[in-house]
């Protein structure tokens, strides 16, 4: 999971979730093997959960990536930096 957080004092605006997620696919290589993305926002935060085929630590590394690339040039994300990253446990049903 990704979360995003306004950059500064003063709050960025908060896209729709569905410009959000078409932002992600745009960004998003082949070889990030991504399958899903899940968002969920609100005033001074967005989740993003990325469902990929690759292992845990490669899914992690592609999805920081894509968050980065999008941040750096998407205008609507413009305000907005990464405030955390949480990898996916290795086996959720232990």
């Amino acid at each position: 999971m990704v979360t995003l957080a306004p950059r500064g004092r003063h709050p960025a605006h908060e896209p729709p979730a569905a410009e959000i997620s078409d932002v992600m696919w745009v960004f998003a290589t082949p070889d990030a093997q991504l399958e899903h993305v899940s968002i969920r926002s609100g005033d001074r935060f967005i989740h993003l959960g990325f469902y990929s085929r690759l292992d845990s630590a490669a899914a992690a590394a592609a999805t920081t990536a894509i968050c980065r690339r999008a941040l750096a040039s998407s205008p609507v994300l413009r305000g907005w930096e990464v405030a955390a990253l949480r990898q996916a446990p290795e086996n959720p049903d232990l």
